[in-house]
């Protein structure tokens, strides 16, 4: 929307919705569990049609839709689960609004809020047999077996609870029939799984401010120069933990019972990000102002400057290490920080290849307490700021205790990427419809090396070392590249 037609100033909006396709981490292979059919037609020779196409699909005698008797017997492996609404496709909501305003001939200013919503995204929340957290407080009683056998009051434990054991429970699970596999929602199986298989509850916020400044082809230059605040919120960064590098369902909730409370800054946000590109033809040669006939216009006329130089913030860093959980739970819980401790220390180390010899910043846990694996090496972040707060709880005969830490935090990040690209480009016109192109690349040219992300695993040795063991950066070495182009 413009005031007038020879307005300064335009106002843009939109909304859109997009649908994922219906894609799971196994491949479909857990979909086909359950009464199948899978009826084979041949003749004794393998050669000879059993009947037309025209004719159809030969009949058969279906299967009994009659319940499959092992789903009734109990069993302590994982089994998968299908839910009705997975069959839902993800959802992205897209919603925009910028307003452009001509600062000058050809130089445009733009500012826009920008928002996403992304609800129904493949996710590893659900633990659809794990125990109410209410019970946590039980500890190791969890493991008392529920008819006193092995000596320990699980029957008063019990009374105390409230819970009646059925008579089909004790002679199912035998020597495994313990409290904690009795007060599971399904007590006749072990864990139930449904990342496997279209979990689709996760969900994602993005809201960015964006400012742009244009210059379009004018004078020899175009210009592009944008700046992005943004934040990205989620509780399903990714269901499938392993193809992403860090440990198996190191996103699954912590709490499946409160799925508010995992929610938190995306692994992949980028607060702060600036890209500027430029393309300059200088002033000379034919049709410039300088230099425009001659042997002078052909040598210098015809070149070309262009850059992109783009500069943001840090990934965040993922705490890659899992507290000791319910056994019977899905087994994410998380670490927690100790009052009064600083991450980093009083005197932070950065990494540099010159320490890397002997380097061994890892953690090693004792009764949920972190500390150094060798006092005398470096360290950038300070082991005793992290605790276990199960294990702590558990060696003082308490119970099960959920971490503080979100998976993913945001005041600690990986360094910033900081990268400049140049090209030079000469233009030599031979005679009308040929020319001879020299072009000159120069990616990061300044050489940078930007680290990966920041080894998050307290037990790992490169603990709080940007890239990990491997040193990995995410930006290549300067190469550059010369090309000699005749056109025709």
């Amino acid at each position: 929307w413009s005031p007038s037609p020879n307005a300064k100033t335009v106002i843009r909006g939109g909304y859109s919705i997009y649908y994922a396709p219906l894609t799971y981490s196994d491949f479909g292979s857990n979909l086909s569990s359950g009464t199948t059919a899978d009826p084979n037609f041949q003749n004794p020779d393998k050669f000879t049609p059993v009947s037309s196409l025209e004719a159809g699909f030969p009949a058969y005698t279906p299967p009994s839709n009659t319940q499959d008797p092992t789903l009734n017997t109990f069993t302590n492996n994982t089994i998968s689960y299908v839910a009705f609404d997975y069959r839902r496709p993800g959802m992205i909501q897209n919603w925009q609004l910028e307003v452009q305003h001509e600062l000058a001939p050809d130089l445009i200013f733009a500012i826009g809020y920008v928002g996403q919503h992304g609800t129904r995204l493949r996710s590893n929340l659900a633990q659809v047999n794990t125990p109410n957290p209410k019970y946590n407080p039980l500890g190791d009683a969890l493991n008392f077996l529920v008819d006193g056998s092995d000596g320990k009051n699980g029957p008063a434990l019990l009374s105390q609870l409230g819970v009646t054991v059925p008579s089909w429970f004790v002679p199912g699970w035998g020597s495994n029939a313990t409290i904690g596999q009795l007060l599971r929602p399904f007590p006749q199986y072990g864990a139930i799984t449904t990342n496997c298989c279209l979990e689709n509850l996760g969900q994602s916020t993005y809201h960015a401010l964006h400012t742009k400044l244009e210059r379009r082809f004018r004078n020899g230059l175009n210009l592009l120069a944008s700046y992005t605040y943004s934040k990205t919120i989620t509780d399903a960064d990714s269901s499938f933990s392993t193809l992403t590098g860090f440990n198996s369902n190191v996103f699954g909730a912590q709490n499946p019972y409160n799925l508010r409370a995992e929610k938190a800054v995306s692994y992949q946000d980028i607060p702060h990000a600036f890209v500027l590109s430029y393309l300059y033809e200088l002033p000379f040669g034919p049709g410039k102002k300088y230099l425009r006939h001659g042997v002078a216009a052909k040598i210098a006329g015809g070149w070309q400057v262009s850059g992109i130089h783009r500069y943001q913030a840090g990934s965040p860093t993922v705490i890659n290490e899992y507290a000791t959980a319910n056994p019977y739970s899905g087994g994410n819980y998380r670490l927690s920080l100790v009052p009064g401790q600083s991450v980093f220390g009083s005197h932070p180390v950065q990494w540099t290849p010159a320490l890397d010899k002997g380097w061994n910043s890892g953690c090693t846990p004792s009764n949920g307490l972190f500390a150094a694996n060798d006092p005398a090496a470096p360290h950038p972040a300070n082991c005793a700021a992290f605790v276990d707060p199960s294990a702590a709880s558990l060696a003082t005969g308490g119970g099960y205790v959920f971490g503080d830490l979100p998976t993913v935090v945001s005041w600690w990040r990986s360094p910033g990427f900081k990268n400049e690209d140049f090209a030079i480009i000469k233009r030599t016109s031979i005679r009308e419809g040929q020319n001879i192109i020299f072009k000159l690349d120069i990616p990061n040219a300044f050489n940078r090396h930007t680290f990966g992300g920041v080894d998050g695993w307290p037990g790992d040795q490169y603990f709080g070392v940007p890239g990990g063991s491997g040193h990995s950066v995410i930006n290549g070495p300067r190469q550059m590249q010369i090309a000699l182009r005749y056109e025709f």
